[in-house]
């Protein structure tokens, strides 16, 4: 299993600060303030993964978007995520969206791609799809100029203009969620398997192990592997294969 996060330096952006509130909600929560929450959940979940997260602002301080992104440039980090919340005049607009530089920046285009799916999944909302900054014309988006060549995106969870949105945005659990959405693009970006897929390669090394050592049969192996999730297919031969998503393990008896 690749080693993925382990040693990567990721910068964790927290959109606006101090002067610049960002957007604010229908009853006074800043997009400020919960940004920096968001920043810093995520930036503990990546150090437990052994990442090295550097969060371009820990308190309540402006910093320009430009030189939020020089940051990353300075310190030759892996990637760079800067955490934002959408905002309209329609206080029912929802959804997720991604922005990244231009489409000729694939690195940065493949970690939008991931963060947004995880986005979308995670927090059981709208796919808005990602944009190339020229799409989206913002004053933020220097940040996106000045970190190159550092593959970077800009995420936007939802909005905060939205009332039922800003009320689940006050409550820690759908912050975690939020943060655990981005670590999983992450770890997607950088190889790292799912957890799902960990799981299922944990009880495959052990029915494995038990079929080496003749405790089980391949019959009973795939007898207790047989669930709708992993298709299992077995040769003729005493040549058991059990492929999972991305992973397959050959055992051959001798």
């Amino acid at each position: 299993i690749s080693q993925g996060l382990t040693g990567k330096t990721i910068v964790i952006d927290s959109g606006h600060g101090a002067k610049d509130p960002g957007a604010v909600g229908p009853t006074g929560l800043k997009e400020k303030d919960v940004a920096l929450s968001i920043s810093k959940e995520i930036a503990k979940k990546l150090t437990q993964l052994g990442a090295k997260p550097v969060l371009t602002r820990d308190k309540d301080i402006f910093i320009t978007p430009g030189e939020r992104g020089r940051i990353a440039k300075r310190l030759g980090a892996d990637g760079l995520v800067s955490v934002h919340l959408n905002a309209a005049s329609n206080p029912q607009a929802s959804g997720a969206e991604s922005v990244y530089s231009t489409k000729e920046d694939k690195p940065s285009y493949n970690l939008a791609l991931r963060i947004q799916k995880k986005l979308v999944e995670f927090l059981g909302v709208k796919d808005r799809g990602i944009k190339p900054m020229a799409e989206t014309p913002r004053r933020i988006l220097s940040i996106l100029t000045e970190s190159r060549p550092i593959p970077a995106v800009i995420i936007e969870p939802e909005f905060i203009s939205h009332p039922e949105v800003e009320k689940k945005l006050r409550k820690q659990e759908f912050i975690n969620k939020i943060a655990d959405a981005v670590v999983g693009g992450l770890e997607d970006s950088f190889g790292v398997i799912p957890a799902v897929e960990r799981a299922a390669i944990s009880l495959q090394k052990s029915l494995l192990s038990m079929f080496e050592t003749d405790i089980l049969s391949e019959k009973e192996v795939l007898a207790l592997y047989g669930t709708q999730r992993w298709r299992m297919r077995t040769s003729a031969s005493k040549q058991l294969n059990i492929p999972i998503p991305n992973v397959k393990v050959v055992i051959t008896k001798n």
